[in-house]
């Protein structure tokens, strides 16, 4: 493929002629980055230094401090401190300030910020083992969880007026962090297919979720506190797996039955149901695709599959 020495982009209004902004490295190796409007001005790397090990899926900016939020396939959850940024050269991070793959357990599809340090999130359904047997799998249904971030102090404490200037966690934030606290996880439908946050003129958060045929409408404030974890375990598993656990004659561990060994499974603590609203799209016949609340809760606009779009106004007083 030849080298272009302009990238093919269209105009960013209210310019006429093609953005030159191009890729972080450029199109080609033998290409320059781009310039103007809509070039790349900082990249938030992936790997194994702390970035996301597969596609991000979702983002979103923290409404007043300079924060991101990624979330992807990697079942992973990342929070990003947003570099200085200018436009002489790309900005560069590598390590968040949070990162954890424990809230959910299948790909997160969407994360979007309740407040300085609250956030939801939800996730796809998960294939699971029964048993641990590697035949034996079933469909979990996906979660929606709203959780706390408890290093938000740490890194924006809140009788320091402006952030400081160089601001690094350590490894136990940026590879597997802990501190984060579950306030709310509830069980979402398989048939799952988009879901948005919205922020209504009564203060409230709402969940828009489409279904194939309907539209599912939760009020933040009505997610309940989960349930305690299940645990201790059943004390016959307990002395069942302490028995499987000995040495053999050369002082190894005896694997000879690790084949049929079955490790009990830990239950997430669900919250209880949660109240819903459904709205029935008009001649919908499974085709919704996404759905979006406008206008601080006043309109509702549902997209379809064959290209119909439906609205809906708030007429109450």
């Amino acid at each position: 493929m030849l080298p272009r020495e302009r990238p093919n982009n269209p105009h960013w209004p209210p310019s006429k002629s093609p953005s030159l902004g191009g890729a972080p490295h450029g199109l080609q190796t033998s290409e320059p980055e781009g310039v103007g409007i809509g070039r790349c001005v900082a990249v938030l790397c992936g790997g194994p230094s702390g970035g996301h090990d597969a596609a991000v899926l979702n983002a979103a900016f923290h409404p007043t401090y300079p924060l991101l939020a990624t979330c992807g396939l990697d079942r992973a959850v990342k929070i990003w401190r947003l570099p200085k940024m200018s436009f002489d050269k790309m900005a560069r991070e590598d390590k968040p300030l949070f990162s954890s793959t424990r809230i959910h357990h299948a790909r997160i599809m969407s994360v979007s910020w309740l407040g300085l340090d609250v956030l939801v999130t939800h996730s796809a359904p998960a294939l699971m083992r029964r048993n641990n047997q590697k035949d034996d799998l079933y469909l979990e249904d996906g979660t929606i969880a709203i959780w706390r971030w408890l290093g938000f102090d740490r890194f924006f404490p809140p009788n320091q007026p402006k952030p400081s200037k160089v601001m690094r966690g350590c490894a136990s934030d940026y590879q597997e962090s802990s501190s984060f606290k579950l306030l709310s996880i509830v069980q979402i439908p398989q048939t799952t297919r988009h879901l948005h946050v919205a922020y209504t003129l009564k203060s409230d958060y709402m969940i828009v979720m489409t279904l194939p045929d309907r539209i599912r409408l939760h009020n933040v404030a009505d997610f309940k506190p989960r349930g305690t974890p299940p645990f201790p375990h059943d004390q016959d598993d307990v002395s069942d797996l302490t028995g499987r656990l000995h040495l053999d004659d050369d002082g190894d561990d005896d694997d000879d039955d690790d084949d049929d060994a079955q490790v009990p499974s830990q239950k997430i603590a669900l919250s209880p149901l949660v109240k819903r609203r459904d709205i029935v799209a008009p001649e919908g016949e499974e085709n919704l695709q996404a759905a979006v609340l406008g206008f601080h809760g006043l309109s509702l606009v549902a997209l379809g599959l064959k290209g119909r779009v439906w609205i809906w106004t708030d007429t109450t007083d």
